[in-house]
């Protein structure tokens, strides 16, 4: 039997036990996509993202009775990670971070596009506001469809259809013009 087959099992194991080898066994079979979405979400600080895995997972086990069955496990730590990361933002940045409508996003665009060092997609994605970082790695790293993300992080549909279409028009922007600034600098060293 299969750690998915078995899930609801081991659920009803911690719950009615707390057994934490039941937690455990769950905890391995998802930990790589956690941290995978974690490290996506927080890039380019992969401490920060590792401690906000770790710290699902605390929330996931003292909390797990929420968890009612209807979806996936793994879409539950997702959400968790996210308002954890969004949770991190509130209390340890400045709000405008937070917000992606800011006038600070453009001139970090701007800085971040003239920068020699974002030469692949995971530094191209810090230039992303949270929420568009987060959609585009749940819908095109973990294959969520666009409603299952909306019912996910709890935000009308309409929303995270314009989060992932400016998320993908500023990725294809930064990498074009990352691509062109390294291909300048190899034709003038030449």
């Amino acid at each position: 039997m299969t750690v998915v087959n078995d899930e609801a099992q081991l659920i009803a194991k911690v719950l009615l036990t707390k057994d934490q080898q039941a937690f455990a066994t769950l905890v391995i079979h998802h930990q790589q996509s956690l941290r995978q979405y974690c490290r996506r979400l927080c890039t380019p600080d992969l401490d920060l993202a590792d401690d906000i895995a770790q710290e699902t997972l605390i929330q996931a086990y003292r909390k797990l009775s929420l968890f009612n069955g209807s979806g996936k496990f793994i879409s539950w730590l997702f959400r968790i990670a996210y308002f954890q990361y969004l949770q991190y933002l509130r209390s340890h940045k400045s709000y405008e971070e937070f917000d992606e409508n800011s006038a600070d996003e453009q001139e970090q665009v701007s800085n971040h596009q003239s920068s020699a060092a974002f030469d692949d997609l995971e530094k191209a994605m810090s230039v992303l506001s949270v929420n568009e970082r987060n959609c585009i790695t749940l819908h095109y790293s973990f294959g969520y469809t666009q409603a299952e993300i909306a019912d996910l992080v709890d935000m009308p549909l309409g929303t995270i259809k314009s989060q992932i279409k400016r998320g993908k028009e500023k990725l294809i922007r930064v990498l074009n013009e990352s691509s062109n600034s390294s291909c300048q600098n190899i034709s003038g060293a030449a």
